[in-house]
């Protein structure tokens, strides 16, 4: 639970909260692993997940008004927290994001997250924040 808690509490969503907060969290958590050239997230699709990427790369495609034309290709690396702004929004998501390499990360639904932050005051309050930062 430790290592888990350290790599969501590296990241920009999290860094805030507890450890015992974040704890809590990654009991109700399982780890999944996507292999190299899975696509994790796909442009448009409703966001119902967002992704503390513990190990491995990926590729984060942003695209045009063209069906083929690419704006932005940015590569992510581990400790990082992936499509949170659409899912704590509730909106679909704007970019396509695909593993490089094998990627191992924490997906993080609504129903793992809402019981810490209804236990912990401290995280409801910083939750509240993302939601209006996000």
């Amino acid at each position: 639970l430790s290592v888990m808690a350290t790599a969501m509490k590296s990241t920009h969503p999290f860094s805030e909260w507890s450890i015992e907060s974040l704890e809590s969290m990654c009991r109700l958590c399982h780890l999944t692993l996507f292999n190299n050239g899975d696509t994790i997230m796909q442009m448009g699709e409703a966001a119902s997940l967002a992704f503390i990427i513990i190990r491995g790369r990926v590729e984060i495609i942003t695209e045009g008004s063209g069906l083929t034309e690419i704006m932005e290709i940015k590569y992510i690396d581990q400790s990082s927290c992936i499509g949170y702004e659409e899912f704590f929004k509730k909106l679909d998501r704007k970019h396509t994001i695909s593993s490089l390499s094998p990627v191992l990360c924490i997906p993080l639904s609504r129903e793992i997250i809402l019981p810490t932050v209804m236990e912990f005051a401290n995280e409801r309050e910083l939750f509240k924040k993302l939601i209006i930062t996000a």
